[in-house]
C-alpha cells in the first residue's frame, strides 16, 4: 500500500480557510482540475484538493454542468 505524507498545517484558525480547504476537497472528490495557482500555493483550497486526491484516489463520477459552474462560482467566491 503506498502512502503519501501530506504536510497539512493543523486546525484552520479562520473560517474562510476551512471553506477554502471543503472547495478543494470538492473539486479533487468531483475528478476537477483545481484552479492553475491552486497546486502550488501553500492555500487552504490546495490542501484540501490534494487530500482529497490521497485519500480518494482518481475514483470520481463525472461533474455535471452545473456542478461545474456552481465550483466555480464558489472558487470566485473564496478568493
Amino acid at each position: 500500500m503506498n502512502q503519501q505524507t501530506l504536510a497539512l498545517e493543523p486546525g484552520a484558525s479562520h473560517p474562510a480557510d476551512r471553506i477554502g480547504f471543503e472547495l478543494g476537497w470538492d473539486h479533487a472528490r468531483h475528478g476537477l482540475a483545481p484552479p492553475s495557482v491552486w497546486p502550488h500555493s501553500a492555500s487552504a483550497a490546495s490542501q484540501g484538493w490534494h487530500a482529497a486526491r490521497a485519500v480518494l484516489g482518481r475514483r470520481a463520477a463525472a461533474a455535471p454542468r452545473a456542478l461545474r459552474q456552481w465550483l466555480e462560482l464558489r472558487a470566485l467566491a473564496w478568493r
